[in-house]
């Protein structure tokens, strides 16, 4: 094992691990759908990492392609998710938004299954063989496929939906929940079009390989982040209601006493 195979078994855990954890808060706060949401992005980004790093070590180019081709269906899934959990968790940024974000992202999973090899490729000839700092990966070439603008497109979508969803908290709301919010909604963001920019780079280029699984990991952190904040303060306020209720006991007794 190196280094590599290492870091993506790290990731795919983490992630499997933070959406057993919030899959299991949504079973207790079932009106918490944001909950539920994000435990489908982190499933989904775990799956993301297991194929990828398959593809990663790829020996031919129909395993390569289909491979690539297969890992769109928890992008999808983990994009799609992540959108919702930004509308629901926050209450702002435009439904209309949201619906043309997903209505591109199932125009990509089609383009995907239906275009070329898959969404980036039309053709793969090759598989170029990459030592990164002692660990031996491989990475495509071949030749573009155009219908990869459509997911280009979805994540400037994505990022306009979290600027409009921050600028509407800033009206509404401002103070200091703006600026936590205005952090969270940029990491996301950022994170995302640096994943998807990532990918377009490398097929662009040619001989790269295709890693999304780091940033998206990055993105699932920082959300999961915003609802440990959500967990911590609700404990809070369950131990303080607690202490409150002994007290109010305790003086009861003695009232009763006297």
């Amino acid at each position: 094992m190196d280094w590599i195979d290492l870091a993506w078994t790290i990731m795919c855990t983490a992630a499997v691990s933070l959406a057993a954890v919030h899959l299991l808060v949504w079973t207790t706060k079932t009106e918490k759908w944001e909950h539920l949401f994000f435990a489908i992005a982190a499933g989904a980004i775990a799956a993301a990492a297991f194929i990828e790093i398959s593809a990663l070590r790829a020996e031919t180019v129909a395993e390569y392609a289909a491979l690539v081709r297969l890992v769109h269906v928890p992008i999808f899934l983990a994009l799609v998710s992540l959108v919702l959990f930004v509308r629901l968790r926050f209450g702002a940024g435009k439904l209309g938004l949201v619906v043309l974000f997903c209505a591109l992202r199932v125009a990509s999973l089609v383009a995907n299954f239906s275009t070329g090899v898959n969404l980036q490729f039309l053709e793969i000839t090759g598989l170029r063989p990459l030592s990164l700092w002692g660990a031996e990966v491989v990475a495509p070439i071949g030749v573009a496929n155009p219908w990869m603008a459509l997911g280009q497109a979805s994540l400037v979508v994505f990022v306009v939906f979290v600027i409009d969803a921050a600028l509407q908290i800033r009206r509404e709301r401002g103070g200091d929940e703006y600026k936590r919010a205005a952090q969270t909604l940029a990491s996301i963001g950022a994170f995302v079009i640096i994943g998807g920019g990532s990918v377009a780079w490398a097929v662009i280029q040619g001989g790269l390989p295709l890693v999304v699984t780091p940033p998206f990991i990055a993105v699932i952190v920082v959300a999961a982040y915003e609802l440990g904040l959500d967990v911590a303060r609700n404990y809070e306020h369950l131990h303080a209601s607690e202490l409150h209720m002994a007290l109010t006991g305790q003086h009861t007794l003695v009232g009763q006493w006297a």
